[in-house]
Parts: structure tokens; C-alpha cells; sequence
């Protein structure tokens, strides 16, 4: 699944457009990997993840290197006794033509022999 090219507008005349998504990222037992977006011009750029699943630790933590971010929201909700969770972080940061932002997602499996897995989504919009 690719970035929708489309223009959006997001009220008061803001316009701008998806320029990275990744495809669905799911592991059965924990996740540990990492994204990374080549900016293609100067501008800002709003910074979407999305992880959640059912692990024994029923966390999972966001990490932005490359650019210097503004956060918005990064928390966790959960259920540690029935090992759910959902993480949803969002922020922004203005970045230079070719700057590279790295998004790493982890979570701890622990040794919890009835993980079901989990999965993680990113989406990177810039603002027009």
C-alpha cells in the first residue's frame, strides 16, 4: 500500500498530502523493527503510528530519530491481565529537503507462550 497522493484539505485552507505508509507490519511474538522516510522537500510533516496486539507485556514504545519532533500524543492503553494493548503516537517536525526520519517500533514478547502477535502502521503527512 503506497501514499495517497491526493490533496487533502484540513480545514482553514490547510492542505498537504500522504507521502509514507508502510504496508501492514505484524510479528506473532513482539515486534522490533523501524521505518524510515527520505523527506523530499523542506516542509512539515505530521508523523502517524499506530501499534497494538495482544503480548505479555501489553506495551509497546515510539521512537523518531533523524528530526527533531514536536509530540503530540504517545501513550498506551492496556489490559496487562488480558495482554492487550493499543500505542498511538502522533507528532510533527519541520525537516530540510533529504532529511531522513526514522521511526523505531518495539515491543517485549516476554516469554508469554500465548502471544498472538502484533501489528504496527506509520503514516507521514506533509502540510502544503
Amino acid at each position: 500500500m503506497g501514499a495517497d497522493s491526493v490533496p487533502k484539505k484540513l480545514g482553514n485552507g490547510m492542505q498537504g498530502e500522504v507521502v509514507y505508509t508502510n504496508t501492514a507490519t505484524t510479528a506473532k511474538r513482539g515486534i522490533s523493527t523501524s521505518f524510515s522516510y527520505t523527506c523530499e522537500a523542506l516542509g512539515v510533516y505530521l508523523i502517524i503510528v499506530s501499534t497494538g496486539g495482544r503480548t505479555a507485556s501489553a506495551n509497546a514504545s515510539v521512537s523518531i530519530s533523524g528530526a527533531t519532533v514536536t509530540v503530540i500524543s504517545n501513550g498506551t492503553s492496556n489490559n496487562a491481565s488480558e495482554h492487550i494493548f493499543t500505542t498511538l503516537h502522533v507528532s510533527f517536525c519541520e525537516a530540510q529537503k533529504d532529511t531522513k526520519i526514522t521511526i523505531s517500533v518495539y515491543s517485549d514478547n516476554g516469554s508469554w507462550a500465548n502471544d498472538t502477535g502484533v501489528g504496527a502502521r506509520v503514516c507521514i503527512y506533509k502540510f502544503s
